[in-house]
């Protein structure tokens, strides 16, 4: 999100309180207006999250109990070990895991391997053929065939129309 979008974001907020406001409470503008302003930029930002806040939660649990159980028995906890440290069944951790392993987002600009020469960004196919850069490749090229034909002489450039025959 932009800069931009969270100055509006806020200023919408202030609108809120400023419309809000009962003088009978005997709150100032600027003590209620900061966490009409606050709360108004952090939904602007959970809106843009494309993860729920209890999924969120769930995984932060999740991650919490892998910890206690790595600082507890000073190794790598197996599934049965976390599923009992949460009050899980295994058919209910599965599910739970699947759900934490999908929030951890990494870079494709991290290093891949050991070496670090190559980034994770290419270890993933490129099966679209890179569509992109063959279209902007093919305007140029056509451009390029237009200009080309335009700076021709007259005669040139007919004789470059007139459809093939056969002989």
């Amino acid at each position: 999100m932009r800069f931009e979008n969270l100055v509006s974001s806020g200023t919408l907020g202030l609108f809120a309180a400023i419309g809000n406001l009962r003088e009978s409470c005997r709150v100032k503008l600027r003590t209620y207006s900061k966490h009409r302003i606050r709360g108004a930029i952090l939904d602007s930002l959970r809106g843009l999250d494309w993860f729920s806040r209890g999924g969120r939660r769930r995984a932060k649990e999740m991650a919490a109990a892998v910890h206690r159980l790595e600082q507890r028995l000073l190794r790598n906890p197996t599934m049965e070990e976390v599923a009992a440290e949460t009050s899980l069944s295994i058919n209910e951790y599965r599910p739970r895991m699947a759900e934490a392993h999908a929030l951890m987002l990494e870079s494709l600009d991290t290093p891949a391997g050991r070496n670090g020469n190559r980034m994770q960004g290419s270890l993933i196919p490129d099966e679209t053929g890179n569509l992109f850069s063959v279209a902007l490749e093919r305007s140029e090229c056509q451009r390029s065939l237009r200009d080309a034909i335009d700076a021709m002489p007259e005669i040139d450039r007919t004789v470059m129309v007139l459809p093939a025959t056969k002989n």
